[in-house]
This record gives structure tokens, C-alpha cells and sequence, in this order.
């Protein structure tokens, strides 16, 4: 099954997306990391180890926080998305378009296989 080209109210919701997800992805990492770290220096202040040691350990733990993070951000931009769409009324146009819920939501407007 190939999907067909990109259509605009696809682009304009992706639009609409990519904004809150990479600052709440930004954020969420940043508070879980600032955690681990203030472990790791911890630890740190109990040995002779260097500085650097811990910023190694934290760049490490980087792909798993993102592994955390990413349904996490998720949730929350789709929320903000969804809010500033039914602020601004759109979803009611998109609606009155003849766009069903299920068109919206999903990829492309295609149903998973």
C-alpha cells in the first residue's frame, strides 16, 4: 500500500504539531535529566571523579529519556493542538467540510493496515 501525496490539511496539522511537540519533548527531557544529574553529582561529590565523567553518564541516559519523553510530549502537544483548533473554531469547519473525525485524526486520512 503506497501512500499518496501529502495533502494541505495534512501539512497544516503536522504544522500545527511540530511547535509544542519539540517544546514539550525539550522540556520533559530537560526536567528528567536535571533529576539524574543532581544524582550524578551527587555521587560525584562522594568520589574523585571528574566532571566530565558525569557529563558523559548524562549524555548516555539521553535516548532513553527520549524514549520516555516522546509519548509524553505527544499526548500533550495533540492536547494543545486540539484546543487551539477548537478555539479558533476550525475543527466545526473542518467538520462542515465534510472531514470526519477519523480523517482528521489520522495519518494522511488513510486507515491503518
Amino acid at each position: 500500500m503506497s501512500g499518496g501525496p501529502v495533502r494541505l490539511i495534512d501539512r497544516y496539522l503536522l504544522r500545527l504539531l511540530f511547535w509544542p511537540l519539540v517544546g514539550c519533548l525539550g522540556v520533559t527531557v530537560v526536567a528528567l535529566l536535571l533529576e539524574r544529574i543532581l544524582r550524578l553529582l551527587d555521587a560525584l561529590s562522594q568520589s574523585s571523579a571528574r566532571f566530565g565523567y558525569v557529563a558523559q553518564l548524562a549524555a548516555n541516559l539521553v535516548p532513553h529519556y527520549l524514549g520516555l519523553a516522546l509519548p509524553v510530549a505527544f499526548f500533550v502537544a495533540l492536547f494543545i493542538v486540539i484546543s487551539k483548533l477548537s478555539d479558533g473554531s476550525e475543527i466545526d469547519a473542518l467538520l462542515a467540510s465534510g472531514q470526519s473525525l477519523e480523517r482528521i485524526a489520522l495519518p494522511g486520512g488513510r486507515p491503518f493496515p
